[in-house]
C-alpha cells in the first residue's frame, strides 16, 4: 500500500511516468501512460487499504 501510494504521489508531483524501454517521460509526451499509471497505483493502494481494514474488522469482530 505504501509503495504504490508513494509512487502515485511521486508521479503526480514530478508530472511524468516511467515508460519501459524509453525511460522517464513527461505527462505532455505520454498522457495516456501517465494517467493509466496514476490510476492503477491509486486503485491498488486503495484496494490494499480496504483489504487491511477488512481483515482487521473480521479479526476483531468474530
Amino acid at each position: 500500500m505504501a509503495f504504490c501510494g508513494g509512487y502515485a504521489v511521486y508521479t503526480f508531483l514530478k508530472q511524468g511516468t516511467h515508460i519501459r524501454g524509453i525511460g522517464w517521460k513527461s505527462k505532455k509526451d505520454y498522457p495516456k501512460s501517465y494517467y493509466f499509471t496514476l490510476g492503477i497505483m491509486i486503485f491498488i493502494s486503495l484496494l490494499s487499504l480496504a483489504s487491511i481494514i477488512f481483515r482487521l474488522y473480521t479479526y476483531y469482530n468474530r
